[in-house]
């Protein structure tokens, strides 16, 4: 049956930077599944924070996530998508490593909440701008095929990161496997290398953010 299906799917063809964006999925997703997925955990076991505080966080983290997600896109349409991979992706890393360290020193559990929600804000930044750089470099005919893999990559991150996270933390800190998940994240800066440069092309005024009805059909 599995080999029916990948039978189905050509995985030959695909441009340079369609594998370079698949592979930063995969690692930097690695990366963040890894950490992040015990983050609930050391806030209510560590920090004794209650579940309720917890989710709320997570909660604004989330919405911080979707909000910063139009700011990159606009950016990325105005400035080029490729610099804001590049700057999006190193203002992820270095707050992970900031979470890491101050979660290691046992910092205030305010400071610790703060890079918990600009680790995810700032890593949904260079969404949009790897989206639009699919679009740009996959052939017409195959657009759907490339968004396909992308999705295979974070599917696959994601079904490694909690596992590997899991059996790290058996034997290593809490501040360790957050240190190992932002280093996994710099290691996704790698595939930046291998995207297309920016073209100057005109900048179109994008839909303002306070009036998202004219996205509607």
């Amino acid at each position: 049956m599995l080999k029916k299906i990948t039978n189905q799917y050509n995985f030959s063809g695909f441009p340079r930077a369609i594998w370079a964006v698949a592979g930063m999925n995969i690692i930097g997703g690695i990366g963040l599944a890894t950490s992040f997925t015990y983050i609930s955990l050391y806030l209510y076991q560590e920090r004794h924070m209650p579940m309720t505080q917890v989710g709320l966080v997570l909660l604004i983290s989330g919405v911080s996530s979707g909000v910063f997600q139009i700011i990159s896109g606009s950016a990325g349409d105005r400035f080029g998508h490729r610099k804001m991979v590049l700057l999006f992706g190193l203002a992820g890393v270095i707050t992970s490593i900031a979470l890491a360290v101050l979660i290691q020193i046992k910092a205030p559990t305010w400071s610790v909440l703060v890079s918990a929600v600009l680790v995810p804000t700032l890593g949904a930044g260079v969404t949009p701008p790897l989206n639009a750089i699919i679009a740009r470099a996959s052939l017409p005919s195959r657009l759907t095929e490339s968004y396909s893999l992308q999705a295979i990559a974070g599917n696959i991150a994601w079904a490694i990161g909690p596992l590997l996270g899991g059996y790290l933390l058996g034997f290593a800190s809490f501040g360790w496997l957050f240190g190992i998940g932002a280093g996994m994240k710099a290691l996704e800066l790698i595939g930046i290398l291998f995207l297309p440069r920016d073209e100057k092309t005109g900048y179109v005024k994008g839909p303002k953010v306070g009036n998202l009805k004219s996205l509607a059909p």
